[in-house]
């Protein structure tokens, strides 16, 4: 894991989920991405962030491993995952994010420097675009994987990679 990364890890106390942490996974999201040989560790190269609202129950690991596996497909397997809220299980009090959650995302976004931020879904979306989160980086817009048919997808991950390329040759990637 990137050194930076590992540093906010030790930062945070409480129940905080991390997406590119698997030791906050559930047993059977452990189980399934064992059995697959997957991980969400970022490879400190790639410069895209997808970046959901809430982390997942863990309930259904089976269209997260369909995401990853398009992600995969589309020479993101080592792009950056994480949510918006960091506490899994818990039901949000507003539409935004709170203060720690906000500084914990900046953060992150500080280590990867990403060309642009997929939201991956229309709450995501909403937050990352509202110009108070203060990102000045471009966002794109994704079905939430838990919500999409699996061929629309990976329609719209094709299309995302098609915009990181463009970008990573303009900025001289």
């Amino acid at each position: 894991m990137n050194k930076k990364l590992e540093e906010i890890k030790k930062m945070i106390k409480g129940r905080i989920w991390l997406f590119w942490d698997q030791n906050t996974w559930s047993k059977e999201e452990k189980r399934m991405f064992k059995e697959q040989g997957k991980s969400f560790e970022w490879d400190g190269k790639s410069r895209v962030a997808f970046i959901a609202e809430n982390p997942s129950d863990g309930k259904r690991p089976g269209n997260l491993l369909n995401f990853k596996r398009f992600l995969d497909e589309n020479d993101f397997s080592g792009a950056f995952v994480t949510d918006l809220r960091k506490r899994r299980g818990e039901k949000p009090k507003n539409k935004f994010w709170d203060t720690r959650d906000a500084e914990i995302l900046k953060k992150e976004i500080d280590v990867v420097k990403p060309y642009f931020i997929v939201a991956i879904g229309n709450n995501a979306e909403k937050i990352l675009r509202n110009s108070k989160n203060n990102l000045d980086i471009p966002v794109e817009k994704i079905r939430h994987y838990s919500r999409t048919k699996h061929a629309k997808l990976k329609k719209e991950i094709k299309r995302i990679a098609k915009i990181y390329g463009n970008l990573a040759k303009q900025q001289g990637a």
